[in-house]
């Protein structure tokens, strides 16, 4: 009986240490990945191209999706894709969908968690907050490709991406740099005008 109740113990005291490293991992003030002011970076080694996994949680459109997994794919980065159209028919909606994508990614070591028209404000801001907290929480950058609207809260994503098809003129960088400005935690822009262009 004693050593059963100090197995419990020992349980609970290792997921209170877990959970506050794991909490550890978030820059105070700042976003996990936006380095706009340097005294806010987390200390790091940058992470090869090559070695990059990235998490897409997908929108409600599949045409859309497969494009930004194309640019991903030609720019030589990995990614797991996370479909949120489920959460039409699930029984616990795109909250519960899109909170589960990201405890999945978190679980994977992802280096950054890219979302595709994100609607944070859906349903009350709750879906999108409470899985983005998830990610800040475990140290997980996350960047906003062209968002239908963003969570309120700043420190829940590095940076919104806005796409451009087509060549990448004028202002415009490569989805890849901007990625990984982000994921090496480097000085970048909080909103980049990005190009799926390969060449």
């Amino acid at each position: 009986m004693l050593r059963r109740h100090g197995t419990r113990l020992g349980a609970a005291l290792l997921a209170v240490l877990l959970a506050s490293v794991l909490y550890g991992c978030a820059p105070g003030g700042a976003a996990v990945g936006d380095t706009r002011d340097r005294s806010n970076a987390v200390t790091h080694d940058s992470i090869d191209t090559g070695d990059i996994m990235i998490g897409f949680v997908g929108s409600a459109h599949r045409a859309s999706d497969v494009a930004l997994l194309d640019a991903i794919n030609a720019a030589g980065l990995k990614a797991a894709y996370c479909p949120t159209t489920t959460g039409e028919t699930h029984s616990g909606g795109i909250g519960s969908v899109v909170d589960q994508c990201v405890r999945d990614f978190a679980v994977r070591a992802v280096n950054i968690i890219v979302t595709n028209s994100i609607d944070a404000a859906a349903h009350g801001g709750r879906d999108w907050n409470q899985a983005l907290e998830t990610a800040r929480g475990d140290g997980i950058p996350v960047v906003l490709v062209d968002p239908v609207s963003r969570p309120g809260n700043p420190l829940l994503y590095a940076a919104v991406l806005v796409s451009r098809s087509g060549s990448s003129r004028g202002d415009a960088v490569p989805l890849s740099t901007a990625l990984l400005a982000v994921v090496n935690d480097n000085p970048h822009e909080r909103s980049m005008t990005v190009s799926f262009a390969t060449r």
